[in-house]
């Protein structure tokens, strides 16, 4: 009887071990799968220095209006310096 009981034993823990073996060979294959997944998804397309801070500006104009009108101003002004110089005064 007691051999019996070992032999039933020893089959039933191989055949734990065994979808044990199986469940963590799934768990490790869906982990690195979607490891790889998130790193694809997180890809970034990267901006030059150029390119940032050209849409960085034009965002800045956006929001304020009235910003465009006095640079265009500034822009066609011949006396640029004295201009800010006498509004400082």
């Amino acid at each position: 009887m007691l051999k019996e009981t070992t032999v039933v034993q020893n089959n039933v823990s191989n055949e734990a071990k065994n979808i044990a073996s199986a469940a963590l060979s799934v768990v490790k294959d869906t982990a690195a799968a979607a490891a790889s997944n998130r790193g694809e998804n997180e890809k970034k397309p990267k901006l030059s220095v150029l390119d940032k801070t050209k849409k960085d500006w034009g965002e800045f104009k956006e929001e304020n209006n009235g910003m465009e009108e006095e640079l265009d101003a500034y822009k066609k002004s011949s006396n640029q310096y004295m201009d800010k110089v006498s509004v400082r005064v």
